[in-house]
């Protein structure tokens, strides 16, 4: 992850190609709290053998049994891509941004080069609209649940 480049690569991805993704400011300044919250090079940083969140499926039902939800992360997945569509960010972007690939049968899509920063406006996009519907009583803080 480059904070000051505003990217990060995902190397062990479900079709074994690199992922690199913008770095959106929402996301920025999480990043940056965690850094200075918990001493650890990285992001996910757990108590284990491996100093690192190496599987999330305990992560994940503590996150669903603080906010009592019943989502996965194909729920997740699902909101992202319609809200994108909804948004007209394209196809291409979105397969990018979810790390789809393309068909060997989409002659256009061997055209297109996108890249972390062709990206970003797009990713900006999708999170600006997605932070606007987390108003209020509908938000919970996960570091005061936590504690309580």
């Amino acid at each position: 992850m480059s904070l000051r480049g505003a990217i990060f690569t995902v190397y062990d991805t479900k079709n074994s190609l690199p992922l690199e993704l913008p770095i959106t400011k929402h996301i920025d300044e999480l990043f940056r709290k965690q850094k200075g919250r918990i001493p650890s090079e990285f992001v996910f940083a757990a108590e284990n053998e491996y100093g690192q969140v190496r599987e999330p499926k305990k992560v994940v039902a503590k996150v669903k049994a603080l906010s009592e939800t019943h989502c996965d992360f194909h729920d997740l997945r699902r909101t992202f891509a319609t809200t994108e569509e909804h948004l007209d960010v394209g196809s291409y972007k979105l397969k990018r941004l979810m790390n789809h690939s393309t068909g060997r049968d989409d002659v256009t899509a061997g055209y297109i080069i996108l890249t972390a920063e062709t990206l970003r406006q797009s990713a900006e996009k999708i999170q600006n609209y997605l932070n606007s519907r987390m108003i209020g009583s509908n938000v919970l803080d996960f570091t005061k649940a936590a504690h309580s």
